[in-house]
């Protein structure tokens, strides 16, 4: 498990090789740091670019070594802009989860490849 904040997933993705280690290959699950606001894009100039988070999890995905639980219930907000969660659906078999739904009194979460937002 990885709990971590934006910079840190930044730096992981300018390291040559750094998804190759040992200990990196065994990690199935990431906890966004609660300070954080998590973005799936940034916008520079009028335009969408893939955020370090985004880059990050289909990097593990295409090397074989995908992240199953993806913890965004501790963030101070998600920004996720086109399609929303649906941008992840390629990586199958990852779920998301975060914040809460006040009035179901459940978290929300996303499993990506079923193109649809639920609750658990």
């Amino acid at each position: 498990m990885l709990e971590c904040e934006e910079r840190t997933i930044e730096r992981l993705n300018r390291i040559p090789g750094a998804n190759q280690g040992l200990e990196i290959l065994k990690l199935t699950r990431m906890i966004a740091d609660k300070r954080e606001n998590f973005r799936l894009f940034t916008i520079s100039n009028g335009t969408l670019t893939p955020a370090p988070l985004l880059h990050f999890l289909f990097k593990r995905w295409e090397t074989g070594h995908p992240i199953q639980l993806l913890d965004l219930t501790s963030c101070r907000g998600i920004e996720c802009y086109p399609g929303g969660m649906r941008v992840l659906d390629k990586l199958s078999g990852l779920k998301v989860i975060w914040g809460i739904d006040c009035a179901k009194h459940q978290r929300h979460e996303y499993k990506c490849g079923a193109g649809n937002q639920t609750s658990s």
